[in-house]
C-alpha cells in the first residue's frame, strides 16, 4: 500500500508540491531561528514522498518595534500568499502570538498551523482557532543558576545581564521568579539599565566570588539593537569571571555553559509535527504541548580557563570544543605508524622509500629472528622449517647444535634425516608423512646419531602447512633435547631394577629355613641310599637289582635338589627384562613349589583355582614370579596368629575382559584396616617388625609396567584379597569368555593334608 493511499491523499495530489510557510517573529540571522528551520525542513523532506516547497518570512521583532512593523508584516504576508495559500504554516514565535492568531483566523482559517512558541508567558489557544498544534518551549533558568552553584561553590553573587525589549524582559522576569528559591544561598543582582559598553566595562572588574548569568540582549538601555549572540561574545571576552547562559549560542562564543535549550532538537520536533499533518493527520487531534526539557551543556575550553573541575559536572553533561588527548588525536597515526609514514613518503620520493622500507623490514625480521633465537636458546628448543617447493631447510642455532652441524653449514632435508638413528628413522619418517600430509600435528621421540658416535634423545613436534587447495607446502616444528631427562629415566630404571633384585634376594632370605628343609630331604635321601649301596656291594653275591633301584632313587633325589636350586637361580639371577608369552598358571605352580616347605612349616594350605582354557599373558617371567611370591609370603605372614586348621590361601586365575587376565590371592587372616588399603603400597610402609616396606611398592610398579593394576580389598568373611591384572598375549589367546573356576589336580594343593 502506498503512502498516498494510506493517508487518504489521492494520486493527483501526490504530483503537486506541498507548500509550507514558515513564519518567525525573529530574524533569520538569529542562530536559534536558522537552526530550528534547517532541522525542521530536513525532517519534513525525509518523511514525505512528494516534493515540498518552503517559504519563510521574518518579522525581526526582537530588534525593532513590533507595534509599527506588525501591520505592515501582516498585510505583506496576506497579499503575497492570497493566491497561493500554503498547505501548512509553521510558526516560530517568541512574542508575536497575536499576529499569528489574526493570520490564522482571518486569512488562512482552513490551513493547519504548527506552533513552536519560545516564551516564558502563558499562551491562550482560543485566539488561534481549532486548527493548531505544536508545543511551547520554556527555558530552565533555575537549572542554570543551580549549575553555577554546583560548579562554583565559592560563588556568593550572581549578576544577571539582559536587554530592554519585551522578549528580553520576559526572560528576565522568569529569572526573577526562579531566583526567589535561592534566597539565603546567593545574592542575585540584575543589570538591565546599562549600555552594552558599560556592561563590558563593569564585568571586567568583578570579584572572584561572582558569576555572570547572561539572558538575551536584543536592545540595550540606549536603544541600540544587537544580535544576542554577538552581545554575548562581547560580554564573555571582557568578563573577569565565568559567564553562563541558557541557549546554545552562548556556549559557542566561550561561556562556561548552563542548562541549555537545544535548538536542533526543537527543529526536529517541529518537523515531526509538520510531517504528520502533511501526511493526512489532523492538527486539532494533537493538543498544544508544554516542554521544559533542557540539557547541561558546557564549553570544555572555558571550564579549563576558569579552573572548574570536570568531576563536578552532572551526569549526562555535553562537553563541546573538548581538546582531544594526544592518544585520541593521534592514535591512528600511532597505530598505523610505519605503514602511514611509508605510504606518505612513497608518494613523494618513490624508490627511495621502497629501499628504506625494505631496510626497516629487514631490521624488524632480524630483531624478530634474534628474539626467537634468544627465546629458543633459553628454552633449549630447536626450530626448523622446510619449504617443499624450494627444498630449503632453515634451522636455528640450537637445532644445529643438537644435530652437530656447524652454525654456517648449509644442509638439505636428507642431511637432517640422516642424523636420525637407523633404528628410529623409518618410524619417524612414517609419523611425519602420515600427519603432515593432512596438515595435522605429529609427535615422536627418537635418537640422533651425531658425529663422533655420540647419541642424543630428542622429542620432535611439528605440523604440515597446506595451501588453499589443500596441498602440503611447508613442514615446521620444534625439537626438544631430552637426553638429560632420558638418562635420568634410564638411571631410575636401573635403580628400580636393582631395588627389585634386592627385594628378591631379601625374599629368599625369608625362605632360608624352608629352602634348607627342601634341600635337606633329597640330600639326606641321597646319603642314605649311597650308604645302603656300599653295604650291598660288600655282600657276596651283590644284589644287582636292589643296587639298580638304589641308584634310581639317588638320581631322582638329585633331580629334586637340582630343580630346587634351578628355581632359586632363576629367581635371584640378575638379567635384562625379557617380555614374552607366559603361562600364568605355570608361573603360579612354580611359586607354589618354591614355597612348599614354607607352607608346611607354617601349616598353611595353598590351593590354585583356574577358569577353563589357557591363560597366556605377555610379560617378564622373573618379575611376575616375584609378584606372586611376594603376595603368597604376605598371605602366610598375615595368618600367624590364627588357628592352624584355618590357615588357607586360595589363588585364582580367570579372564578379566577380552584383553586382561586376573590373578587373586586370598587369605583367611585378620584383614586390613580401611585406611590402609592404599597406604600399604606406599614406599617404606610395613606392618612387619623386620620388613623393608618395599615389597608391595615394587610389586605395584611391576604390574603397572605390564599395563595392569594391583589393588587390595577385604573379604566379607575375613581376611584380605590382593588382585592384579596383566595384558593377555593376543597372538595365542583363543576364545575368551567367562568360564567357571575348576579346582586343579592334587599337585596344585600345598601345606596341610
Amino acid at each position: 500500500m502506498s503512502l498516498a493511499t494510506a493517508t487518504g491523499v489521492n494520486a493527483a495530489d501526490v504530483e503537486r508540491a506541498r507548500r509550507v510557510l514558515i513564519l518567525s517573529d525573529q530574524s533569520s540571522v538569529m542562530p536559534g531561528v536558522s537552526t530550528v528551520q534547517r532541522n525542521a525542513e530536513s525532517v519534513i523532506r525525509t518523511a514525505l514522498q512528494w516534493r515540498v516547497e518552503f517559504n519563510a518570512e521574518y518579522l525581526d521583532a526582537g530588534r525593532y518595534p513590533q507595534e509599527k512593523l506588525s501591520p505592515l508584516f501582516l498585510n505583506y504576508v496576506r497579499e503575497k500568499y492570497a493566491s497561493h495559500p500554503p498547505d501548512l504554516i509553521v510558526a516560530l514565535c517568541t512574542v508575536s502570538f497575536d499576529l499569528l492568531a489574526e493570520l490564522a483566523k482571518t486569512d488562512f482559517p482552513s490551513v493547519p498551523i504548527v506552533l513552536m512558541g519560545l516564551t516564558e508567558g502563558e499562551v491562550s489557544l482560543e485566539k488561534f482557532g481549532p486548527n493548531v498544534t505544536g508545543f511551547i518551549q520554556r527555558s530552565d533558568m533555575l537549572g542554570t543558576m543551580e549549575l553555577i552553584l554546583k560548579l562554583q561553590p565559592e560563588v556568593r553573587r550572581i549578576v544577571v545581564i539582559g536587554g530592554t525589549t519585551p522578549f528580553d524582559k520576559a526572560y528576565l522576569n522568569r529569572v526573577r521568579e526562579d531566583a526567589r528559591s535561592l534566597e539565603g544561598r546567593v545574592a542575585v543582582e540584575f543589570w538591565t539599565d546599562r549600555s552594552l559598553a558599560e556592561l563590558e566595562k563593569d564585568v571586567s572588574s568583578l570579584d572572584r566570588d561572582t558569576a555572570v548569568f547572561y539572558t538575551t540582549i536584543f536592545r540595550d538601555s540606549t536603544g541600540e539593537s544587537f544580535v544576542p549572540v554577538e552581545a554575548a561574545q562581547r560580554i564573555v571576552d571582557r568578563a573577569s569571571v565565568p559567564v553562563y547562559g541558557f541557549f546554545e549560542g552562548i556556549v559557542k562564543v566561550g561561556a562556561v555553559g548552563g542548562s541549555v535549550i537545544q535548538f536542533e532538537t526543537i527543529g526536529k520536533k517541529v518537523g515531526e509535527f509538520a510531517g504528520r499533518i502533511l501526511q493526512g493527520g489532523s492538527a486539532n487531534s494533537n493538543p498544544l504541548e508544554l516542554h521544559k526539557d533542557a540539557l547541561p551543556v558546557f564549553n570544555w575550553t572555558a571550564l579549563h580557563r576558569w579552573g572548574i573541575d570536570e568531576n563536578r559536572l552532572p551526569p549526562g553533561s555535553v562537553l563541546e570544543f573538548r581538546t582531544p588527548s594526544a592518544w585520541e588525536k593521534y592514535r591512528w597515526y600511532l597505530l598505523a605508524g610505519l605503514a602511514i609514514i611509508t605510504f606518505q613518503t612513497a608518494l613523494i620520493i618513490g624508490l627511495f622509500v621502497q629501499r628504506s622500507r625494505f631496510r626497516k623490514v629487514e631490521r624488524s625480521l632480524r630483531e624478530s629472528h634474534n628474539l626467537i633465537e634468544l627465546a629458543s636458546g633459553a628454552g633449549h628448543l630447536g626450530l626448523w622449517v622446510r619449504d617443499l617447493p624450494s627444498g630449503e631447510v632453515w634451522a636455528n642455532r640450537t637445532l644445529r647444535t643438537i644435530l652437530g652441524f656447524k652454525e654456517e653449514a648449509v644442509f638439505q632435508i636428507d642431511d637432517l634425516y640422516g642424523r636420525i638413528h637407523p633404528g628410529d628413522r623409518d618410524r619417524a619418517l612414517a609419523a611425519i608423512t602420515a600427519a603432515a600430509g593432512n596438515g595435522q600435528l605429529f609427535e615422536f621421540e627418537c635418537r640422533l646419531s651425531r658425529p663422533g658416535g655420540t647419541e642424543r634423545w630428542v622429542l620432535v613436534k611439528g605440523k604440515g602447512v597446506l595451501d588453499s587447495q589443500g596441498r602440503l607446502i611447508r613442514t615446521q616444528g620444534v625439537v626438544v633435547d631430552k637426553t638429560a631427562s632420558k638418562q635420568t629415566e634410564l638411571q631410575a630404571d636401573r635403580q628400580r631394577e636393582e631395588l627389585t633384585h634386592i627385594q628378591r634376594i631379601s625374599t629368599m632370605g625369608e625362605l632360608a629355613a624352608s629352602l634348607a628343609h627342601e634341600l635337606n630331604q633329597p640330600l639326606t635321601a641321597i646319603l642314605s641310599n649311597a650308604q645302603a649301596a656300599q653295604r650291598f656291594l660288600l655282600a657276596n653275591p651283590a644284589d644287582m637289582e636292589t643296587l639298580q633301584e638304589i641308584l634310581r632313587d639317588i638320581i631322582e633325589d638329585n633331580s629334586r635338589a637340582s630343580e630346587v636350586i634351578r628355581r632359586l637361580r632363576s629367581l635371584v639371577r640378575k638379567e635384562a627384562h625379557e617380555y614374552a608369552a607366559l603361562d600364568l598358571a605355570g608361573i603360579v605352580r612354580n611359586v607354589m613349589l618354591l614355597v612348599q616347605s614354607d607352607a608346611v612349616l607354617h601349616n598353611v594350605n595353598v590351593s590354585l583355582l583356574c577358569s577353563q582354557g589357557p591363560h597366556h599373558a605377555w610379560g617378564d617371567k622373573v618379575q611376575l614370579t616375584q609378584v606372586v611370591l611376594n603376595l603368597l609370603l604376605n598371605a602366610f605372614d598375615s595368618m600367624k596368629d590364627i588357628p592352624a586348621d584355618e590357615r588357607r590361601v586360595v589363588v585364582r586365575i580367570e579372564q578379566n575382559g577380552p584383553h586382561r587376565v586376573k590373578v587373586t590371592v586370598s587369605d583367611r587372616g585378620h584383614g586390613l584396616p580401611g585406611d590402609r588399603l592404599e597406604k600399604i603400597f606406599e614406599p617404606f610402609y610395613t606392618t612387619k617388625p623386620d620388613g623393608m616396606g618395599m615389597g608391595l611398592t615394587i610389586s605395584r610398579s611391576i604390574i603397572e609396567a605390564h599395563g595392569g593394576r594391583l589393588w587390595a580389598e577385604n573379604n566379607p568373611d575375613g581376611g584380605a584379597t590382593f588382585n592384579f591384572t596383566v595384558r593377555v598375549d593376543r597372538r595365542r589367546t583363543g576364545r575368551v569368555g567367562s568360564q567357571p573356576l575348576r579346582e586343579l589336580e592334587k599337585s596344585d594343593h600345598l601345606g596341610q593334608p
